[in-house]
């Protein structure tokens, strides 16, 4: 390459040209970054919190069915002791 050609090169290469390929670069990069590391590490977290979300849903479901029934209990308690109040 000529100093000519070196001379005419150089002008591209640091002008308003060179600004916007280095922009598109960089957003290239962020745009791979996001999509890459970002992203599936939030769908990664999602998950684990609609998993969690999932056993909690069911320990208050299990923790109600066992207020259920001991209300059973009580209320055929409070029967029979009323039953055997009246009589």
């Amino acid at each position: 390459m000529s100093a000519a050609e070196l001379a005419e090169l150089l002008p591209l290469l640091t002008g308003p040209a060179s600004s916007v390929g280095i922009c598109l670069l960089v957003g290239y990069a962020a745009w791979k970054l996001l999509v890459e590391k970002i992203l599936p590490d939030q769908e990664a977290r999602f998950n684990k919190l609609f998993e969690e979300h999932g056993k909690d849903r069911e320990a208050f479901r299990e923790a109600i069915k066992t207020i259920g029934d001991r209300l059973d209990k009580v209320e055929d308690a409070v029967t029979d002791i009323k039953t055997k109040l009246k009589a």
